[in-house]
């Protein structure tokens, strides 16, 4: 279900099920001339001209591309009609509505009340949305109500501010965050919830908002790669790159004669005042390849690896996600992607992206790296399975690096030999981890980014079960391999583009 704001071209709907309403539920406390009035009133031409000189507001709720609950507000903050399909009463469709309503007034006018003339068999149903009479009932010329409002308590607190949260959410070195999209909008409670929520987790989890560089040099070899869920600091961005990992070595071949253009995405949520959301995705695209076709799909590939996020939560949302969207009090969404090309050969190129996000709620934030390795002769995007031989000498080897990196000879221990082949192969592991490589000057780093959450409600509780895995303080770990080293494992056309 779809509670927002309606477009233009929605108007002839919505006046179509404004009339229904009003002919099953209002008509019979209306005069002939009220009713001829009203009628007037809905008229498309009519309401048109309304909606585009800000006389009216429309707003509406959505089951798939049907409109089943309207409600029209006047510029004076008054409620000239408001009601839902018969078929879809008793779902909290009309308290959304309702609630919508009165959060556009709260952030976007100056009034401190809601106003209503109900009549007089919707008067509980008003009550029970906040609304209180202010007089006994009136008999008008051309109707019988009874006038009631509901008060504005206001939490000065505009939609601009939202900028804020941004800050917050920038784990070292950013701007951040939230979200969701025109398919499955559900109201909020009132924004400073969620400042709340965002004060509380910087309170508990400090490191996710410090914003200065760390001052710790492990794992900055040119060699060697490592990150974790706090500590993934931003550099300064080059001119093919915007920032993901200071740790991760980067490498572009003289002589290349395609160009990587800075592409972006954003989407702050403007005119969905129930939900804050923030979509901002930097990526690159390939510019110059002979062949155009080929280009054209590397493109496409590198888009998909940078949406990832925003496809899940906003654009493609599925079923599963929209139907648990409506059970979140505080729903957010966001994603603040990054990336870096840390290799750019002649006919390969390896594009790292760190996307931020918050999926849902802020009980839901993540932060996760992957990576794209892409053949530009024929738009090949290799997997970890792709490049080397996935037996068991490989995993003792690889297995071994990794421990050596994270400096810790327990990381993985979790999983047996079979389930960490399992995962390299498939490219994930139950939801837990997905595999990350990246071509490197000197060879391939290969390893696993992790799927730890942290949330607005999260402490640093050691005896927190979820947080005694061997991989619960990492975000990614990489092992680095030289172009020797990996020799003995390595298959696939893809060291043909490297080893030249």
């Amino acid at each position: 279900m779809e509670i927002r704001e309606l477009r233009e071209y929605e108007i002839l709907p919505g006046m179509k099920l404004a009339w229904e309403v009003f002919s099953k539920d209002m008509i019979s406390t209306f005069t002939k001339d009220g009713i001829e009035d009203f009628r007037r009133y809905i008229l498309y031409p009519n309401m048109v001209e309304s909606f585009r000189t800000n006389q009216v507001k429309l707003f509406g709720a959505f089951e798939g591309q049907e409109i089943v609950g309207i409600l029209i507000l006047d510029s004076d903050s008054m409620i000239r009609l408001f009601g839902v399909s018969e078929y879809y009463r008793n779902r909290g469709i009309g308290k959304s509505l309702m609630n919508l309503a009165c959060l556009f007034v709260e952030r976007k006018t100056d009034k401190n009340q809601i106003r209503v003339s109900a009549i007089p068999g919707m008067v509980q149903l008003y009550e029970r949305l906040g609304f209180h009479p202010i007089a006994n009932v009136v008999v008008g010329d051309k109707r019988t109500y009874i006038p009631m409002v509901r008060d504005i308590v206001r939490n000065y607190y505009k939609k601009k501010k939202m900028s804020s949260m941004k800050k917050a959410m920038i784990i070292c070195g950013s701007i951040v965050l939230v979200l969701v999209g025109a398919a499955y909008i559900k109201t909020v409670t009132s924004p400073e919830v969620l400042k709340e929520a965002i004060n509380t987790m910087k309170k508990n989890n400090p490191e996710l908002f410090d914003n200065s560089k760390s001052d710790s040099s492990e794992n900055n070899d040119d060699n060697s790669s490592s990150g974790s869920s706090n500590s993934n600091n931003n550099s300064d961005s080059e001119s093919d790159s915007n920032s993901t990992s200071s740790t991760v070595p980067k490498y572009k071949e003289k002589g290349i004669t395609y160009k990587l253009n800075r592409e972006n995405y954003s989407d702050d949520g403007e005119g969905k005042v129930n939900m804050y959301i923030d979509m901002y995705v930097d990526y690159p695209s390939v510019s110059g390849l002979d062949d155009k076709k080929v280009q054209e799909k590397i493109n496409g590939e590198i888009k998909d690896v940078a949406y990832q996020t925003v496809n899940e939560i906003y654009l493609k949302p599925s079923s599963d996600f929209k139907a648990k969207m409506l059970t979140e009090k505080e729903p957010a969404l966001s994603s603040y992607v990054q990336y870096e090309a840390v290799y750019q050969g002649k006919d390969i190129l390896s594009i790292m992206f760190t996307d931020k996000a918050i999926k849902g709620s802020m009980d839901n934030i993540s932060v996760d790296t992957r990576a794209i390795n892409i053949n530009l002769k024929t738009g090949t995007v290799y997997q970890v399975k792709d490049i080397v031989k996935l037996d068991d000498k490989f995993e003792s080897a690889w297995i071994k690096v990794m421990r050596s990196e994270a400096g810790d000879d327990k990381l993985l221990s979790e999983l047996t030999q079979k389930e960490l082949l399992e995962a390299l192969n498939k490219g994930s592991y139950k939801n837990e981890m997905h595999t990350m490589f990246f071509v490197t000057k000197k060879g391939v780093e290969i390893g696993v980014v992790f799927n730890n959450k942290t949330s607005a409600n999260s402490s640093k509780n050691t005896d927190d079960k979820t947080n005694t895995k061997s991989y619960s303080k990492f975000g990614w770990v990489t092992a680095p391999f030289s172009k020797k080293e990996i020799s003995t494992y390595q298959k696939g056309d893809m060291w043909d583009l490297i080893n030249n």
